[in-house]
């Protein structure tokens, strides 16, 4: 998808950097990016920079499972997410209403979510919003510190 509005950032180095590389080089896309590998401490800016974060994996049923870190990440930036994971990742999202569910492998659905955030950017905003306090309410340690102290005095009472 060209668009002048739309630059894609992608970090790191995943199997399928290389190929993807050449693709975009092939097609003179200009708003695709690649960039290296960046530590953890780092990735926030980008994230802090972006509109929006994409959690991608391939459409397999291993992958149901799997609770991607880029996730929470997202959610701690106030980011909306296009979560083309299926699954465990996809509940949590929907439940937190965080942002979009984008069937894997299917680049049309991933363009109209796209789309659909362009033309919607209060949308950006709310999801990203929902995400913090949800992430705020189920996974902060304190909280989950908390929760888990009370569990096990409950078990010693009883």
């Amino acid at each position: 998808m060209e668009n002048n509005n739309v630059l894609f950032l992608l970090i790191g180095q995943g199997m399928e950097k290389e190929r993807l590389k050449k693709l975009a080089s092939s097609k003179n896309l200009t708003n695709v990016r690649f960039i290296d590998p960046v530590p953890k401490s780092e990735i926030f800016k980008y994230i802090l920079a972006s509109d929006v974060g994409a959690s991608v994996l391939k459409k397999v049923d291993t992958f149901k499972t799997v609770y991607s870190n880029k996730t929470f990440d997202y959610m701690s930036c106030k980011k909306p997410i296009l979560m083309a994971i299926d699954g465990v990742s996809r509940k949590l999202v929907e439940e937190a209403d965080a942002g979009l569910y984008v069937e894997p492998e299917n680049p049309n659905d991933f363009k109209d979510k796209l789309i659909f955030y362009l033309d919607n950017p209060q949308e950006l905003k709310r999801h990203g919003e929902n995400g913090y306090i949800f992430a705020k309410n189920n996974f902060d340690r304190t909280i989950l510190a908390e929760k888990y102290r009370n569990e096990l005095l409950n078990i010693k009472t009883n």
